[in-house]
């Protein structure tokens, strides 16, 4: 129920209405996964980091419909909106 919230959620972000909240929520669950078998949360906070800093900061990607100041890659999106 939380990753529908959380998908949710995501839909409501500018640029949100494309496969950002399936996304999120495909996440959602597979942290509930992780954290079910690891007993713990932070090789979910670990993969979620790893993946964010990745998106956003590494290749400059929209994370969320939004953008990071500082980017290593100077990444594009090309074609109709």
């Amino acid at each position: 129920m939380t990753s529908l919230l959380m998908g949710g959620a995501h839909y409501f972000n500018p640029g949100g209405h494309g496969p950002g909240p399936l996304s999120a929520i495909e996440y959602c669950l597979v942290t509930c996964l992780v954290i079910r078998r690891t007993g713990g949360l932070w090789m979910a906070l670990g993969i979620h980091s790893a993946w964010s800093w990745g998106e956003v900061l590494f290749y400059s990607a929209l994370s969320s419909g939004l953008t990071a100041q500082g980017h290593l890659l100077n990444a594009s999106i090309h074609g109709p909106a």
